[in-house]
């Protein structure tokens, strides 16, 4: 996946824009999915725990922790079968996560493409980007 693609999706697919700290939940994003793309039986829990507060059985105990798994399950990054702790990348999962190790996390650095900025807010009320 080229950086224009990465950004492509970023901007199009995952919920995000350019706006407060897209690198940060960037971080999050590759790390979650480098936590997953990893064999049942090579997994330590102790790395999920460090990106989201996990109970013994593996399920989050926070909302946030819960966003992320179902969000990594509804844009098919992921694939669970019967229970959401024990899920595994896909595909596009696999596709993401190689272009941000690739490319990095941080969208400003990727130099050799434009990165896409939304033209309008989709917030009603909101004035388009780049006006004042």
């Amino acid at each position: 996946m080229t950086k224009e693609e990465l950004s492509n999706w970023m901007f199009d697919k995952f919920p995000i824009c350019g706006c407060g700290d897209p690198e940060l939940v960037l971080i999050k994003l590759r790390d979650l999915l480098e936590y997953f793309s990893k064999e049942h039986e090579d997994r330590d829990r102790s790395d999920l725990e460090k990106l989201i507060d996990v109970e013994p059985t593996g399920h989050p105990k926070t909302a946030d922790g819960w966003l992320w798994m179902y969000l990594l399950d509804h844009l098919k990054l992921t694939e669970h079968g019967s229970s959401i702790n024990g899920m595994w990348t896909l595909g596009t999962g696999d596709k993401i996560l190689a272009a941000l190790k690739e490319h990095g996390c941080d969208p400003e650095k990727w130099n050799d493409t434009q990165v896409r900025v939304p033209l309008e807010s989709k917030h009603p009320g909101s004035a388009p980007s780049g006006n004042s």
